[in-house]
């Protein structure tokens, strides 16, 4: 008997020695129950999905709301995870705490997510807050036969048979329209068209400063295009394309969103790209004489100049 705890202590010793709890910051989040965290020290994103929950996907009822709910939990935030495993498309599934609260659970009592029982049979706590809040019609539950998300991605298998974390689609030159459903940075974004495809778009003529060269004003410019794209219909006009993306003139509406991030001073305008853009040259003089965001620095740096002077130093 002696032998046989000492083998339980043993085998448990080993398993709370593998299993994976990170701490990290929340930086973007893609919808309701998955998000992207950046560890200190690092450079490369990390993409975590919820456990046992399953919120409404694009294109359904409260979707937005999950987001947004999910958004407030989470963003800018230290978070700590306690890894469960990994799903199919490579993200970790965790369960997720900003200091003592537990994330996944609220998202369950707000009524923005569903308790996903196939992968979590042993959560009783969402089990029982999926309860309280359909009783308490909270969220999706205010409908009378809420879709289950399972369900619909089982309706809609075509638009979102992509994997995520795949490859972006590289768009040719012309026009593409969808909506933004990621925002990487202050001159870069994810445009996802109506068939699905996933287009990997940067501001042309436009340049942000690096989150090495200024956190700050990259976390500014960051914050701001997410203002003015996220979740929003995108009109692209694609300019010129690499192997990772594509350099587009971009517009919500009729606001022009390069020209509108350089005029607010958030962005340089890069004449070598766009030597002809009218509209970028003249927001650039009025951020300039106005002190707007990275003017209001004397002789700020350009971030072009800022990489070749770092470039051993860069990742």
């Amino acid at each position: 008997m002696k032998h046989i705890l000492t083998l339980i202590l043993v085998l448990f010793g080993l398993y709370t020695a593998n299993a994976e709890t990170l701490t990290a910051k929340c930086k973007h989040v893609f919808d309701g129950d998955s998000f992207a965290v950046i560890a200190e020290g690092e450079t490369e994103e990390t993409e975590i999905r919820l456990y046992g929950i399953d919120a409404p996907e694009k294109g359904q009822d409260y979707a937005k709301q999950a987001r947004e709910k999910l958004i407030k939990l989470v963003r800018n935030k230290q978070v700590r995870i306690e890894v469960q495993g990994v799903d199919d498309y490579g993200r970790k599934i965790g369960k997720v705490y900003v200091g003592k609260t537990y994330v996944n659970l609220e998202m369950v009592k707000a009524g923005l997510a569903w308790y996903y029982e196939h992968h979590a049979k042993e959560a009783k706590d969402l089990k029982k807050a999926q309860a309280k809040a359909r009783k308490a019609q909270k969220g999706l539950w205010k409908d009378e036969s809420p879709i289950n998300p399972k369900d619909w991605r089982r309706d809609h298998a075509t638009a979102h048979e992509k994997k995520a974390g795949s490859p972006p689609d590289i768009a040719t030159e012309g026009n593409y329209s969808g909506i933004c459903t990621k925002v990487k940075d202050g001159e870069e974004f994810i445009l996802t068209t109506a068939d699905g495809k996933e287009l990997h778009i940067y501001l042309n003529g436009t340049d942000a400063p690096e989150q090495e060269q200024d956190a700050a004003a990259c976390k500014a410019a960051e914050d701001a295009l997410a203002e003015l794209i996220l979740n929003k219909e995108v009109r692209a006009v694609v300019q010129k394309s690499d192997t990772r993306r594509s350099y587009a003139a971009v517009y919500v509406g009729d606001t022009y969103i390069n020209a509108e991030m350089v005029r607010r001073g958030l962005s340089w305008y890069s004449s070598l790209h766009a030597p002809d853009d009218a509209a970028l040259k003249a927001a650039n003089k009025e951020a300039k004489a106005a002190k707007q965001g990275i003017w209001a620095t004397p002789n700020p740096e350009s971030p072009w100049n800022w990489r070749k002077r770092n470039q051993n130093k860069l990742p």
